[in-house]
């Protein structure tokens, strides 16, 4: 069911009213929530109907994780390219032709009855959880997920470093040229801008940043109607 309030966001709902995990469908970058690394339990599904960057295939993982306080320990489980290297509180799949990410994810906790359980416990519970039945059912749900290529409408782009956006007067692949060479040939211009003979970028400072703003924005020295924005992703 839709998420209200959240545009491209859908919750699947268990017979009890409980959240079993959220679908969001169009993320300009992968979560920022805060959630430690875990322990992987060894859980694994494969996602077939969904492909990653690369063609590279997508699974359905779970890890224990303890949380950001005491007695805050629980199991967190996403889709995943297999491969990434990103922790699994920032799992996300890249749908390159978009220019954006997927994310399918779900939380529950476990073991409340310590306050904070070793690493031995915590792993069993999760284990534990990775096989019941009351996860399998949610796992059959998050892991029946298709993509389907053709209704792919293109928000963006997302090269190695950056996700582009706001692209003016190129292509995709020409922004992700543009600041490759950039970077590769530029040279300084004032405090934060590079430019080449074309071009100029200016680099966010970490104010600005965490005001929103992108971390790198560049435009045509010839014409501002040609220009993008660069974020880190």
């Amino acid at each position: 069911m839709p998420v209200e309030g959240q545009d491209d966001t859908y919750a699947v709902i268990d017979a009890a009213g409980a959240t079993r995990a959220t679908l969001r469908a169009q993320l300009k970058s992968r979560p920022t929530l805060s959630i430690p690394t875990g322990l992987d339990s060894g859980f694994r599904a494969d996602v077939p109907g969904v492909e990653g960057p690369g063609g590279r295939d997508v699974e359905l993982v779970l890890h224990g994780v303890y949380g950001q306080a005491p007695g805050g320990q629980g199991a967190i489980y996403a889709i995943n390219t297999v491969g990434d290297q990103e922790p699994v509180g920032r799992a996300a799949v890249e749908v390159s032709q978009g220019g954006y990410y997927v994310g399918f994810s779900g939380f529950v906790p476990l073991r409340r009855d310590v306050p904070t359980p070793s690493k031995e416990e915590l792993f069993a519970a999760a284990a534990a959880f990775a096989g019941s039945a009351e996860f399998k059912e949610t796992a059959r749900v998050i892991t029946s997920l298709r993509l389907n290529p053709a209704k792919v409408v293109q928000a963006g782009c997302l090269g190695a470093r950056y996700r582009y956006d706001k692209i003016a007067g190129l292509s995709c692949d020409e922004a992700i040229a543009v600041l490759a060479r950039v970077q590769a040939t530029g040279t300084g211009y004032g405090a934060r801008n590079y430019q080449t003979k074309d071009y100029v970028c200016f680099y966010a400072g970490a104010v600005e940043s965490q005001n929103g703003q992108a971390d790198v924005i560049c435009r045509n020295k010839a014409n501002d109607g040609v220009s993008f924005e660069a974020w880190h992703k």
